[in-house]
Order: structure tokens, then C-alpha cells, then sequence
């Protein structure tokens, strides 16, 4: 079931109406991209009026960038851990690539990808969005941990973010390419497992202290 996700388009309160907008337009604009769905289309599926469509949300274009917008925040959250555990580095980079293939091989993780690739010339914006609330946040994360392990001599890592980088490359090298152009399916959990554990034991012999 699609959940709905709050924008800051309209008013704030809940609403019932709104709501059901805001779920049809998801489920739509992940199904069939930007192009193809119409605010008629929206109206429908959400089972209210066109009128009512437009009275919470002035235009398809700013339904569409609020609703994609806050997409990316609420999955770069879902990427990123509280805190990550005091553990060997194995352990650790295991635990954060394990939730990064899990959220880029999901089916909104895909289809956010997917629309934020297609609609970037009409919304460049999406494309900082998207990489400001989902990867750097992680890349951010992933480096300031690879920095306390080079001073704590468990690593050797002169330049973080660029390995933070190619970890996270590593991690979904095996997994999110064929599955996002289509040529697999989605991947078991043991594939996801047996992708993250090869690109960790690469990841920690590369930079091995």
C-alpha cells in the first residue's frame, strides 16, 4: 500500500481530502512517470473533484516536485542509521551496506531513481534534492566513521569521501544496475547479503591498515 507523504505545498492540517491526493499522485507518478499523468487522472484515483485537486495544490508541477521532494527525504532517512555501532569495520560497513541495497533495490527507491533520471531537465532541482538527502547524507556519514577508524589505526583511509564513495559502489555493483534497467528481478535477500559481504572484504583489504 502506497503511504502518503507531507509536503509543505499546501496547508499544513491534516485532511482527508488532501490526503488521498497526495497517495494518488505517489502511486501514479511512480507507476508512470511525470509525462503521462494528468491532474484529471489524480482527481480520479484520489476520488475527488478537479476543483479540490487544485484548491490544495496550485499545479501537476508543484504536486509533483513537493511530493518527489519529500520522497528523497524520507528514504535518505531511511538509509541513514541513528548512530553507527561501535564495531569492527567489517561489521559496521556490513550493517550500512546491507540498508543501502536495501533502499536502492526497493521498488520506491527504483522509481524515485527512475523519475528523478527522466524529469531532470524539466526539474533539475530533483537532481540536488535527490543527492543531497539520499547519498551525500550517507557518503557524509560513512566518511566521518572512516576518519575515526584511520586515527584509530583500524584503517588507512587518506581521503574519506571518495571512499565512502567507492563503498557504496561496491556494495550495489552486483545488484542495482541489471535490476534497474530491468534485466533481473528484485534480488533475494541472500544476493543482497552475499553483494555486501564481497564489497566489505574488498573495501577492508583495499584499505587495510
Amino acid at each position: 500500500m502506497t503511504q502518503a507523504i507531507q509536503t509543505n505545498d499546501a496547508d499544513p492540517a491534516p485532511n482527508p481530502k488532501r490526503e488521498a491526493i497526495l497517495i494518488a499522485g505517489q502511486h501514479l507518478f511512480l507507476k508512470f512517470g511525470y509525462g503521462a499523468v494528468t491532474m484529471d487522472a489524480i482527481a480520479q484515483a484520489a476520488n475527488v473533484s478537479k476543483r479540490t485537486v487544485y484548491s490544495h495544490f496550485s499545479s501537476k508541477e508543484m504536486l509533483f516536485a513537493g511530493l518527489m521532494t519529500a520522497m528523497c527525504d524520507v528514504l535518505g532517512d531511511r538509509a541513514l542509521p541513528a548512530e553507527i555501532p561501535e564495531a569492527s569495520p567489517e561489521e559496521a560497513l556490513t550493517m550500512l551496506g546491507r540498508q543501502f541495497v536495501d533502499l536502492v533495490t526497493s521498488p520506491n527507491g527504483l522509481a524515485l531513481f527512475r523519475i528523478v533520471v527522466g524529469e531532470g531537465a524539466r526539474f533539475p532541482e530533483l537532481g540536488t534534492t535527490f543527492y543531497e538527502t539520499g547519498p551525500q547524507r550517507l557518503v557524509t556519514l560513512i566518511a566521518t566513521y572512516l576518519r575515526e577508524q584511520d586515527r584509530a589505526g583500524n584503517l588507512r583511509v587518506s581521503e574519506p569521501e571518495i571512499a565512502a564513495m567507492q563503498f557504496l559502489d561496491l556494495a550495489k555493483s552486483g545488484v542495482h544496475l541489471r535490476l534497474l534497467l530491468g534485466i533481473d528481478s528484485a534480488p533475494t535477500t541472500a544476493e543482497k547479503e552475499g553483494a555486501v559481504a564481497q564489497a566489505v572484504a574488498c573495501f577492508v583489504r583495499a584499505y587495510a591498515a
